[in-house]
């Protein structure tokens, strides 16, 4: 008889343990002390529970340099379709500069090339705009001095009098593929200045807006935690403490301290 009111006695008492455990639960942390000591506590968090806060200017570095990395980091490094198309779209770009610097340097080698073999030209037209202008626009060094002189235009004689840069095209096709080229010249460098601050922009472009998905992913986790609707996955227990604490005793000795939250638990 003894044996079954002892055996009773324990039942409730376990039953009256654990709805006090629920209690406390309910109510918002459960804490589980180790040894406790009236010292100095460090506080530690533990990195698993703890709440991932993406700055705006990491956002925004990380998507200057890479469009959609920053996109990416935002979202905890889940690879988003917002950020591949930033990324693909800065390929793209990347792309037609590339291509176009290409032609521009093929365009040098057979500007020099036609000029040289064509013209009898020893100086590089590319080193002077006015210069490949003026070859390009007459056939010979002859006719060009003849137009300066009667145009009075005497500052620009040096294209005309120096043996240096004295031209005169063999045939008039080669003259009309010089002009081609030189045309082709000026086009592909605008392309590539415009296609160069394109980049640029874009980049900015990319940095700003995640800049400010950084922000309102920070907002909404301060909303979060001070009381706002919780986000999924926050009602349920996990298995690790939430924060570990040592209490170092002046004796040396060291007191543990674990903190397990339960439910949503609010400041």
């Amino acid at each position: 008889m003894r044996t079954r009111t002892a055996a009773t006695t324990q039942a409730r008492g376990l039953v009256l343990g654990m709805v006090c455990l629920m209690a406390l639960g309910l109510s918002g942390v459960m804490t589980v002390h180790v040894v406790a000591q009236s010292t100095p506590t460090i506080d530690v968090p533990m990195e698993g529970n703890a709440a991932f806060t993406p700055s705006p200017q990491g956002a925004f570095l990380r998507s200057f340099l890479v469009p959609g990395w920053g996109q990416r980091w935002v979202d905890g490094g889940v690879a988003s379709a917002n950020a591949t198309r930033w990324t693909v779209g800065d390929l793209g770009i990347w792309i037609l500069l590339i291509n176009n610097a290409w032609r521009k340097d093929v365009n040098a080698g057979a500007l020099e090339t036609q000029a040289f073999r064509h013209a009898g030209v020893q100086v590089s037209p590319l080193d002077d705009r006015a210069y490949a202008l003026a070859i390009s626009s007459y056939l010979n060094s002859e006719t060009y001095l003849e137009e300066l002189l009667r145009a009075r235009a005497f500052g620009n004689l040096t294209y005309g009098e120096d043996p240096l840069y004295a031209w005169s095209w063999d045939d008039i096709s080669s003259y009309r593929s010089f002009q081609a080229l030189r045309e082709e010249r000026e086009t592909l460098q605008r392309r590539v200045l415009t296609l160069t601050a394109t980049l640029v922009g874009y980049r900015l472009l990319s940095g700003v807006f995640a800049a400010r998905k950084a922000s309102l992913a920070g907002a909404s986790a301060t909303t979060t935690a001070h009381g706002g609707p919780p986000d999924e996955g926050s009602n349920r227990f996990s298995v690790l403490p939430d924060r570990v604490q040592w209490h170092p005793g002046l004796d040396g000795s060291v007191a543990l301290r674990l903190s397990w939250s339960i439910g949503h638990t609010r400041p």
